[in-house]
């Protein structure tokens, strides 16, 4: 199997130098850190739509209000998706200290992008009598409008790949990092509480009623979420020149496909840890390495179960630690896996591991070693850290992240 890039140089090495978020237990990176560490639950009734005629009707949105300090008057007629990009998007180059003409790039990832919108347009408009009006928002365009709404020229790049796509999009500022066409790039995902989306998991039988619990014996299956999280992927020539802080860098990166079903993960998980194994190989170090694994973790039966065995197929005897940020945001779609890498940088920056929340019993089919919330497994030292992310039709995806000395 080939890799996805070769050893950089030090010059075309890729590091984070900055991130934002805005998720359903906090706008902001410090309020989504907090929450992190604290058990916020970010599950609530839903609001945006009538669920009275669905099985489900909890899921993980974000409040208006959690919004409105960092809404700017000429963003009020983004699209939700789109101004949760923008919100998280300058978060994060307020963080990296670099103001949006210095930035080279962005990409994007995303499930549905800006659908919601389209929904509610069409809404409004069939009971109108003019759903022949309805006037289309194109997927592609995602990245473009959020790169238009902070200010940044250059290429505007939207990665569709579902579940996955915030990952693959960090994956993609990489390589170009190291090919050195590039020297700053806003990576991450976005997308939007979707009722289309909603609907069909709530009829695929695949979310839980109130709480999402991976990885625990009671688990009853996944939220929907909704959000956006970014990183500032820079070369490390291009941070040092301009004295950054460095949080992290991206130590290798692994793709593969189950090959198996358009919506059920492969339960032997051979497809997830032949991807986890592909970021080990391209990072250069042995599985004994890595101290933290972000897990997709999405709750659901299947999902826990294969990923549970592909872990251990990867790591033997030696257990890293396992937890997923679902159980509080949700799942938020292509946005998931770029708020789990801020997570996952935000770690190694405090050096403290993302708690396995709702957990009342762990299955004994999913035998993964999980921080307790009251922090008695605290980590002297988190040095190498992963992140998954697995995607309908079997796409995986897995990131890692190493600590910057």
């Amino acid at each position: 199997m080939s890799t996805p890039f070769p050893p950089p140089s030090d010059s075309l090495q890729a590091v984070v130098t900055g991130f934002g978020v805005a998720s359903a237990i906090g706008v902001g990176v410090e309020a989504f850190w907090q929450g992190v560490q604290s058990g916020r639950n970010g599950a609530h009734p839903v609001r945006s739509f009538d669920t009275s005629g669905l099985r489900n009707r909890t899921g993980c949105e974000i409040a208006d209000e959690l919004l409105t300090d960092s809404r700017r008057p000429e963003w009020d007629a983004l699209p939700r998706a789109s101004l949760l990009g923008a919100i998280a998007g300058t978060e994060t180059l307020v963080n990296s200290g670099l103001d949006p003409e210095r930035v080279d790039s962005v990409c994007v990832g995303t499930t549905m992008a800006d659908l919601p919108h389209i929904e509610r347009e069409l809404g409004n408009l069939k009971e109108a009598g003019q759903q022949e009006r309805v006037s289309g928002i194109l997927k592609t365009d995602f990245a473009t409008r959020i790169a238009r709404a902070i200010g940044i020229q250059g290429p505007a790049l939207t990665v569709a790949t579902s579940c996955s796509a915030g990952n693959i999009a960090i994956f993609r500022a990489v390589e170009m990092i190291r090919t050195g066409t590039h020297s700053r790039i806003l990576a991450g995902g976005a997308d939007a509480f979707s009722e289309l989306a909603f609907v069909g998991f709530s009829r695929m039988r695949a979310m839980a009623p109130e709480r999402c619990a991976p990885f625990s014996l009671d688990r009853k299956g996944m939220l929907l979420g909704e959000g956006a999280g970014f990183l500032v992927i820079e070369s490390l020539r291009s941070a040092r020149e301009r004295g950054a802080r460095i949080y992290a860098s991206i130590a290798g990166f692994g793709l593969s496909c189950d090959a198996y079903h358009i919506a059920t993960p492969d339960a032997s998980g051979r497809g997830a840890a032949m991807a986890i194994g592909t970021a080990l190989r391209t990072a250069g170090i042995e599985p004994s390495a890595v101290d933290y694994v972000s897990a997709h973790g999405t709750g659901t039966p299947a999902n826990d179960l294969g990923e549970s065995r592909a872990c251990r197929a990867v790591f033997g005897e030696h257990r890293p630690y396992v937890s997923s940020l679902k159980a509080l945001v949700g799942h938020a779609l292509g946005a998931a896996s770029a708020l789990e890498a801020v997570a996952c940088v935000m770690s190694l920056r405090d050096q403290r591991l993302v708690p396995a929340w709702n957990v009342d019993v762990p299955d004994p089919e999913c035998p993964v070693r999980l921080p307790l919330p009251d922090g008695g497994d605290a980590m002297a030292r988190l040095d190498l850290v992963l992140s998954n992310a697995f995607a309908f039709g079997g796409n995986n995806s897995c990131l890692a992240l190493r600590r910057f000395a």
